[in-house]
């Protein structure tokens, strides 16, 4: 696939090879680099309330009001006598601070060929996009867990007595965490190059610059064979 810069979009490699003009006796190589951190999730607390003229007998029913008044707390416990606040952790991703790389300058020293690496994909962005898609049924979940540990402590508490429902009351908030799994060696961007090379044995050099135009660092590609109309597909991951 390659990157068409008009539009958020990818091409086919057919259309690509439409698209470029192919120079007499050169080889292509396609460089993918990918650069960056996409953001961890962090835990955050939160408190939601039981109403005590609620018997909370649908608790999925319950969970969905409660996130729906997350918002708008004041409104969410209006009119109603709160029987006990349940404490429970979910996952948040904090807005994504930029990484220092902006772009890669990649040139081939003996042939004095250069050119810049475009940017594909933003996948900070997307990871960012995907979480705030799923946050309410995140913190349905969540809430729903809470619920569901608060009324079991609850039944212990009327089988067994005040200690049996505290202990299950401690043991619930004691035992919250949210689940911040998440794939933090995900490139924040992907960047593409194309160079048109004669056959041969060449050396790549990779300048990583940062948003000032500034050199972060370098790096090179030793040994990568160019043959006369084909293609040379090669990917890096730049710490």
């Amino acid at each position: 696939f390659a990157y068409d810069s008009g539009e958020d979009s990818f091409l086919t490699r057919e259309d690509y090879e439409k698209t470029t003009v192919w120079l007499p006796g050169q080889g292509e190589i396609v460089l993918l680099l990918e650069t960056g951190f996409v953001p961890a999730k962090a835990q955050v607390r939160f408190d939601f309330p039981i109403f005590s003229s609620e018997t909370y007998e649908d608790p999925s029913y319950w969970s969905w009001q409660l996130v729906a008044g997350l918002g708008n707390m004041q409104a969410l416990v209006a009119g109603h006598e709160i029987e006990y606040w349940v404490a429970v952790a979910a996952p948040q991703m904090d807005d994504a601070v930029p990484g220092p790389v902006h772009w890669a300058r990649i040139g081939v020293g003996p042939l004095g060929l250069e050119t810049g690496s475009v940017r594909v994909s933003n996948l900070a962005r997307q990871a960012r996009v995907t979480f705030d898609a799923e946050k309410p049924t995140i913190f349905f979940k969540t809430i729903l867990r809470g619920l569901t540990k608060y009324l079991a402590s609850k039944g212990a508490e009327k089988a067994a007595g005040d200690w049996a429902g505290l202990v299950a009351n401690i043991f619930g908030a004691v035992t919250e965490t949210a689940d911040t799994r998440s794939w933090l060696t995900l490139p924040e961007h992907l960047h593409l190059v194309r160079l048109s090379l004669p056959p041969g044995i060449h050396d790549l050099e990779i300048e990583v610059l940062g948003h000032q135009g500034e050199v972060l660092f370098t790096r090179v590609i030793t040994g990568v064979q160019v043959r006369a109309g084909d293609w040379t597909f090669l990917s890096r991951r730049l710490f």
